[in-house]
């Protein structure tokens, strides 16, 4: 009567959901809360790249069909460009800084194509839509139009489309980085026996994330224009705050300390005898002939 009583409060009725939970998912209870926040942290990253993928395809159509192979180019250039770099971050930086700085480094680029996006003249995500009555209004003053007019339109048309330009080769950029230091802090916060159990829920929680995300895309894309980059930088410094949650258990180091009761090398007391008892030779017996 007394068990049924400490299972009906609250605290009792949690840490049976608790039980339940690691034994559904497969993992030891000191997995569990790093588990989470691991899988949580791979929702806000698929989520906030799977929220800017569509954004990234529309800038591509953007600058029209015939050059799009020009953003792979543009993607390789940044990529080798951008790789010595991160290789030299990562040689300075320890793994618990190095995931920070460069996720909010990737944040706050996001941040300034959303002000480009912004602060062009001919927005892309209105342009598309008002194409019909701008040319109805291009073809219908073409008659009084003046050289200024066309060379204003012009500019403002070209600083759009390298904006859009740019944008989509930097999220080709983005995913490559965003993802394998993701999966390189895993690495180094989960042992290998950690890895094998953990490793494949982080990854469901990822994939929830690009579901999720997939869902809404279209949704905030049409209310918020070119600003849903925000979103997927809040989801970025999510990502950051919950990664910093996560601490290294004393059992779950990659390298084990000895401890210090055993070394590699015992040394023997100096007041210590060693006895070795030679195993008996064998005698030989010769008959004498």
């Amino acid at each position: 009567m007394e068990t049924e009583q400490e299972i009906a409060t609250p605290t009792g009725m949690l840490a049976t959901a608790k039980s339940r939970l690691i034994r559904l998912l497969g993992v030891q209870e000191e997995d569990a809360a790093g588990v989470l926040l691991s899988a949580t942290s791979a929702f806000c990253i698929l989520a906030c790249y799977y929220l800017i993928q569509p954004l990234s395809d529309a800038m591509a159509l953007h600058i029209g069909v015939e050059n799009t192979p020009w953003i792979t180019v543009g993607n390789l250039i940044l990529i080798i460009i951008a790789n010595p770099l991160y290789a030299m971050l990562a040689k300075t930086l320890p793994p618990s800084r190095l995931l920070p700085v460069l996720y909010r480094f990737l944040g706050s680029v996001l941040v300034a194509f959303a002000a480009a996006f912004l602060l062009a003249p001919d927005n892309p995500s209105t342009s598309a839509t008002a194409s019909n009555s701008s040319m109805h209004a291009a073809n219908s003053s073409s008659s009084s139009s003046i050289g200024g007019g066309t060379t204003t339109a012009t500019a403002s048309t070209s600083f759009t489309a390298l904006v859009s330009f740019g944008f989509a080769c930097f999220i080709g950029t983005f995913s490559l980085f965003l993802m394998s230091t993701f999966w390189a802090r895993m690495a180094s916060l989960h042992s290998k026996a950690e890895a094998k159990r953990v490793f494949g829920i982080i990854a469901a929680g990822a994939q929830s994330g690009q579901l999720i995300s997939s869902l809404f895309a279209a949704f905030l894309f049409s209310a918020l224009h070119e600003s849903v980059a925000l979103v997927s930088v809040c989801f970025i410094e999510a990502a950051v705050c919950i990664i910093a949650r996560l601490e290294i258990p004393p059992d779950s180091t990659i390298h084990h300390q000895i401890p210090p009761d055993i070394t590699r090398h015992q040394q023997i007391p100096p007041d210590t005898t060693i006895s070795c008892e030679l195993p008996p030779s064998p005698t030989i017996s010769r008959s004498a002939s």
